[in-house]
């Protein structure tokens, strides 16, 4: 189809507004099933220690004789566990003009990047405990093996061979 000559058309025309939606499409993934799974507490210390137990193998040979005399089981002490705690940290720094102006998707840049940040340190806490990472480094490998051996099936793929998880050795 041919244009009439001297038509003014939109690629030449200077003066258009963008057409730019006011919205901002996160497209990284922020799900964290191990750390939203796990229960929280205060560290009170550098050093913060938890104890963990495990019940008794399960057996069918546990009838008793009517009348027998009844035989103490044997007893397992729990097992203590500890590790370091681990500062993270994302630092933002937004200008002032740059909050000043008008934006496209966010009402203000800090509350935006504050936001992104903390979605970034979650992610960040989440491979950091799935990482088998030394003590230097802030996480003990026990406590890896623990998540690993508490969530099971929701951190192992099945493959060929089945992947045998056992729990923390004692301190």
């Amino acid at each position: 189809m041919t244009v009439p000559s001297g038509t003014f058309q939109t690629f030449t025309a200077i003066g258009q507004r963008e057409d730019l939606t006011d919205v901002i499409y996160n497209i990284s993934p922020t799900e964290t099933p191990i750390l939203s799974s796990l229960a929280r507490t205060k560290a009170t210390a550098v050093y913060h220690e938890w104890q963990t137990d495990t019940l008794a193998a399960a057996t069918t040979n546990n009838a008793q004789v009517e009348g027998d005399d009844a035989t103490a089981a044997t007893i397992s002490p729990t097992t203590r566990l500890g590790n370091y705690t681990q500062i993270v940290a994302k630092t933002i720094q937004v200008s002032g003009t740059m909050m000043a102006v008008d934006l496209a998707g966010r009402r203000a840049e800090k509350a935006y990047q504050l936001s992104k940040a903390s979605q970034e340190l979650k992610r960040d806490q989440e491979t950091i405990l799935a990482a088998n990472q030394g003590r230097s480094a802030a996480l003990h490998p026990r406590l890896a093996s623990w998540v690993r051996f508490c969530l099971g099936s929701r951190l192992t793929r099945t493959t060929t061979r089945p992947t045998v998880l056992t729990p923390p050795q004692s301190a």
